[in-house]
C-alpha cells in the first residue's frame, strides 16, 4: 500500500467520522426541537426573526431541525439581528444562560464540522486525483 493510498484511507475514515457526529448534531437539535422549542420560543416571543421562522415548526423533522439552528445561530451571532431590528435586546438578555450556553456550543460546533468536513473532503479529493494520476 502507498503512501498517497494510505492518506486517502486516513481521510476517508475522517471524512466517515465527521458524517456521522453531523448526523449525531441533527439528532440533538431535532431532540431540542421536539422538546424544548416552545420554551424558546416563549423566551424571543418578541423577536421579529425567530416569528418569521416560527412556521418552520409545522414542517416535519428537518423543520424543527432548521428552526433550532436558526435559534442558535440568532443566539450565537446576535449582531447582525440587533443592527437591523430582527432581535429584542431584552429578549436575548433574558435568555437564560444556561440554555445561551448550550445553543452558542452546538453552532459552534456545528460551524467547525462543517469546515472540518470541507477540508478534509477537499484534500480527499486532491488525493483521490493525484493518486490516479489525473492532476
Amino acid at each position: 500500500m502507498s503512501l498517497l493510498s494510505l492518506m486517502a484511507v486516513v481521510l476517508a475514515f475522517t471524512f466517515a467520522g465527521i458524517l456521522v457526529a453531523v448526523f449525531a448534531l441533527m439528532g440533538v437539535f431535532l431532540y431540542l426541537g421536539h422538546t424544548r422549542v416552545e420554551e424558546f420560543l416563549a423566551y424571543l416571543e418578541n423577536c421579529y426573526a425567530i416569528q418569521q421562522r416560527k412556521s418552520l415548526m409545522y414542517c416535519g423533522p428537518w423543520g424543527r431541525i432548521m428552526l433550532m439552528g436558526a435559534i442558535a445561530g440568532i443566539v450565537t451571532f446576535p449582531g447582525v439581528f440587533l443592527k437591523h431590528g430582527g432581535v429584542s435586546k431584552s429578549d436575548l438578555d433574558n435568555f437564560p444562560f444556561v440554555l445561551k450556553r448550550k445553543l452558542v456550543v452546538l453552532h459552534i460546533l456545528s460551524i467547525a464540522l462543517l469546515v472540518a468536513g470541507l477540508l478534509v473532503g477537499g484534500a480527499l479529493i486532491i488525493i483521490w486525483h493525484y493518486a490516479k494520476g489525473s492532476l
